[in-house]
């Protein structure tokens, strides 16, 4: 499929907007830039997965934000996200849950489009997304805990990372899974903010030391609420 000019630029306002999440809190006297866009030219930024992944950013807790503390996030669907957070003095675990017909965030953003009254900017379509809250007092000591396993598998992931690039430059070839299941993890301490994509897929017979982490975090949060957290991914 070939774009236009038009296409492409509209596709790269929308990725802009989704790594603007960093610093959104720290900028909100400052003017919303407006742009122009077509319904068609939303429909194309969709169907990238560009707007749709800037949506589900824009979903933090309104209590805190990515520059106050120490946050890490971890998207189990693109229904529910589960956040841990300290500002030093108290720690908190914190559940969004997107409440939609039919608990499809995607199908719900397509109608939107397909009906001309998705809004062009990403932040603006949480509002419609009846995003429902639900947050725990944790120990601080609990906090520490969890943050030393995330950083501890953080080091084993960027191995892991190595491994599979010196893996394709070598064979030219790359693994993939169609079925398998992908966990964005956001980590910001005030001074240094990342993103992860992870796949659930195996690294020579053995799980990925990230995705370890991450099923360890759901338990984690699934003890604190009481209940399972889904784990259907997108197709």
């Amino acid at each position: 499929m070939r774009y236009s000019v038009a296409d492409v630029t509209v596709a790269f306002w929308v990725l802009s907007l989704s790594l603007y999440t960093a610093t959104a809190w720290r900028a909100e006297a400052q003017p919303r830039v407006q742009a122009k866009v077509s319904c068609k030219q939303i429909e194309h930024a969709l169907a990238s997965g560009l707007y749709g992944d800037a949506v589900i950013n824009h979903i933090w807790p309104p209590a805190f934000g990515t520059s106050q503390g120490i946050s890490i996030a971890v998207e189990f669907t693109p229904e529910i996200k589960v956040f841990l957070h300290t500002d030093g003095n108290k720690s908190t675990v914190w559940t969004s849950t997107v409440r939609v017909p039919g608990n499809n965030t995607w199908g719900f953003l397509n109608n939107l489009a397909d009906s001309c009254v998705l809004p062009p900017d990403p932040a603006d379509a949480v509002k419609l997304l009846n995003v429902a809250w639900e947050t725990k007092e944790v120990p601080q000591a609990q906090f520490g805990e969890v943050h030393a396993d995330f950083m501890a598998a953080l080091l084993e992931y960027i191995s892991a990372v190595q491994e599979r690039s010196d893996h394709f430059l070598r064979t030219k070839r790359q693994g993939g899974g169609v079925d398998a299941s992908n966990y964005p993890v956001v980590y910001d301490n005030s001074w240094q903010h990342f993103e992860i994509l992870d796949w659930d897929l195996p690294l020579d017979n053995r799980t990925d030391p990230m995705i370890e982490w991450i099923h360890r975090f759901q338990r984690f949060a699934e003890r604190e609420f009481q209940r399972p957290l889904a784990t259907r991914r997108r197709p």
